[in-house]
């Protein structure tokens, strides 16, 4: 009766082999929050330098919000993850344009969107702001054919799951 996708409660599941108490079973998302704070600090790394990313990654794990989520029994940490991920290796994309890296953005922005639907408001953005780049002609074609494959196979792989958000909705 969940309204959210599964992916989360799959990988609780197989988390349960560390034990059933509420600390085992909120580690999932501590371990989660930890992985995205060293995240982040690639993607900010990728984007601005070593500086900026030592700060984005001691923001995030201070930030309450963040720490908060990072302690409970839901998707939230991990989609959060995922997001920081598929920026990042957007990012990495962009600058290197190679098919591993593409590859590797698909995996976890179909894995996003199989965590938390709103994982697809971070690819609106993030489409949004290749359509500037067009706009102001900055991209190169093979890049954006590259762009393109790439969000077609991950709504392929996301597909699937339609018929039960259209059904939820």
């Amino acid at each position: 009766e969940d309204i959210h996708p599964p992916l989360y409660y799959f990988m609780l599941r197989a988390w349960l082999v560390f034990g059933r108490s509420e600390m085992a079973i909120r580690s999932l998302s501590v371990a989660i929050g930890v992985l995205s704070v060293a995240a982040l600090y690639g993607l900010a790394c990728t984007l601005w330098g070593r500086p900026v990313g030592l700060l984005a990654a001691l923001w995030l794990a201070v930030s309450p919000l963040h720490v908060g989520y990072s302690q409970e029994a839901r998707m939230y940490a991990l989609a959060a993850l995922w997001a920081i991920l598929s920026c990042w290796l957007m990012a990495l994309g962009w600058k290197q344009n190679r098919w591993f890296v593409w590859a590797g953005y698909v995996l976890v922005t179909a894995l996003g969107m199989y965590t938390h639907y709103y994982v697809g408001f971070v690819v609106l953005v993030q489409n949004l702001f290749v359509g500037l780049l067009l706009v102001r002609r900055r991209v190169a074609w093979p890049l954006l054919r590259s762009w393109l494959l790439a969000q077609l196979v991950w709504v392929a792989l996301f597909a699937p799951w339609l018929p039960t958000v259209v059904r939820q909705v």
